[in-house]
C-alpha cells in the first residue's frame, strides 16, 4: 500500500529507546510512503533527581536536533525531533506558548517536504500541547493510538496530578478524528466515550536468525530466564528475588533500564542487570534467552496494559510465563499464566524442558497492523474530504 499522506509522530518513547510500538509504527508508514517526523517524548512530569542522565540525554538530542544533526540512525523517510517543554501544561500560556514552540518546528519540517500531502498528527500522548500544536499547523487530522492509562501510570503523583492527566486523556479521546487502542480491555474500562475506536493490537517483530550461545560464550549458566522492559513499580522485584533464589543453578537477566530502586534484586547473585540497550543488543538478549517472563504486579494499570515485550517473546520462540491479566489471557495457551512464586516455580521447570521453539509465533506482524492501520488513516482522510 502506497500512502500519499504525511505523518507527525509525538511518541511516548525516545528514537533511541528499546524499539516499542512508536517506532514500529513510525517506521512502518514510512516504508509505504509517508514522510514521517517522529517527535521523542515530551514527558508528562517533572523529572527526579535520580533521572539526572535522562535529563542530559534529553537535552543533548534537543541540541543536536536544534541544529538538524541526527539523534540516531533512523529508516528512510523518518525524521527524529526533541523539542523541549516543560510539564506545566494545566497552565494555559504554557500550552499556548509552547505549542507554538512546537508547531514551528514541525513546520519547518512541512516546510522541507517535496509536496503539499495532507497531514495526520499521530500521537501516543494525551498532552494539551499537542492538540494545540494540531490546531496551529491546521493538521488534518488528530489521531490518538491510545496504548496505556497513563493517569494510573503516575504512581508517584498526588491524586490531583492522576485526575488532570484523565481528564486530558478524555479530552484527547474527544478531540481525536479516529482513535486506535492497543487494549480492548483499556477500551472497555475507559473508553465510553468513543465506542468507534479502533482495537488494533501490538504486532510482533520479524525474529532475526541468531545463534544461542554456549555457556562459555556468554558467562551466564543455563537456563536462563529472561525479561525485557523497564523496571518500574509495576514490575514484582519480591517474585523475581524468589524465583532467583529458588532456582540458584538458573540464570535470570533483567534488560532494560531501572526506574526505581535494585537493591533487593542486587542481593540475588544469580540476577544479573543489563541497563538501557540498543536494539541490536536487546536482539542478542532475546537470542539468548531460554524462558521469558512477564512479572507485573496485578494493578488497575497493568489490568488494562498490552506488554509489547510478550510479542517480542513469542516471535523469538519462547515459552513464556506471565500473571494472569486481560490482555495476556487471551494469548494462553501460548503463554502460561501463573499468580505467586509456587505456580511461577512450576510453569518454569515446565518451559525449560519444553525449550525453545515450542510455542507458536504470534498472530500478527507489525507489517500486518501498520496495513490496517493505514487503511483506517486513509479512510479517515477521504471521510475528512467528503465533509468540506
Amino acid at each position: 500500500m502506497e500512502l500519499a499522506f504525511d505523518v507527525v509522530c509525538f511518541a511516548s518513547k525516545d528514537w533511541r529507546s528499546h524499539l516499542q510500538r512508536p517506532h514500529w509504527v513510525a517506521t512502518e508508514l514510512a516504508r509505504r510512503g509517508a514522510h514521517v517526523l517522529f517527535v521523542e517524548n515530551l514527558g508528562t512530569r517533572l523529572p527526579h533527581l535520580s533521572e539526572s542522565r535522562r535529563v542530559a540525554t534529553k537535552l543533548s538530542h534537543w541540541v543536536r536536533a536544534s541544529t538538524r544533526k541526527s539523534v540516531g540512525e533512523v529508516p528512510p523517510g523518518v525524521v527524529v525531533d526533541a523539542p523541549l517543554v516543560p510539564p506545566f501544561q494545566h497552565w494555559l500560556w504554557v500550552r499556548r506558548a509552547f505549542g507554538a514552540v512546537v508547531a514551528r518546528r514541525v513546520r519547518r519540517w512541512l516546510e522541507s517536504l517535496p509536496d503539499g500531502r495532507p497531514v495526520a498528527v499521530l500521537t501516543y500522548l494525551p498532552m494539551p500541547v499537542i492538540r494545540e500544536a494540531a490546531s496551529v499547523i491546521s493538521a488534518d487530522l488528530l489521531v490518538y493510538d491510545w496504548c496505556d492509562d497513563a493517569s494510573s501510570h503516575m504512581v508517584g503523583a498526588s491524586r490531583a496530578q492522576r485526575r488532570r492527566i484523565a481528564a486530558w486523556e478524555d479530552e484527547m479521546l474527544a478531540d481525536a478524528d479516529l482513535v486506535f487502542v492497543a487494549s480492548a480491555e483499556l477500551l472497555r474500562r475507559r473508553g465510553a466515550a468513543r465506542p468507534d475506536a479502533v482495537v488494533l493490537p501490538h504486532g510482533a517483530p520479524r525474529a532475526r536468525d541468531a545463534p544461542h550461545p554456549r555457556d562459555d560464550e556468554r558467562g551466564n549458566v543455563r537456563p536462563t530466564v529472561g525479561f525485557v522492559g523497564s523496571i518500574t513499580e509495576f514490575t514484582d522485584v519480591e517474585l523475581i528475588a524468589e524465583l532467583a533464589r529458588a532456582r540458584p543453578q538458573w540464570s535470570f537477566v533483567m534488560v532494560g533500564p531501572a526506574r526505581i530502586s535494585l537493591k533487593e534484586l542486587r542481593a540475588v547473585r544469580n540476577i544479573t542487570f543489563t541497563g538501557e540497550l540498543e536494539h541490536d543488543e536487546v536482539h542478542r538478549h532475546l537470542a539468548s534467552f531460554d524462558v521469558a517472563i512477564v512479572p507485573y504486579r496485578v494493578t488497575p494499570a497493568t489490568e488494562v496494559s498490552s506488554p509489547l515485550k510478550v510479542h517480542e517473546y513469542l516471535a523469538y520462540g519462547l515459552p513464556v510465563v506471565s500473571v494472569d491479566i486481560p490482555e495476556i489471557r487471551a494469548l494462553a495457551p501460548r503463554v502460561d499464566l501463573a499468580a505467586g512464586p509456587d505456580e511461577f516455580l512450576a510453569a518454569l521447570d515446565k518451559a525449560v524442558l519444553m525449550g525453545r521453539g515450542s510455542t507458536e509465533p504470534p498472530s500478527a506482524t507489525w507489517e500486518e497492523r501498520v496495513d490496517e492501520m493505514a487503511r483506517q488513516l486513509q479512510r479517515a482522510f477521504e471521510r475528512r474530504r467528503g465533509a468540506t
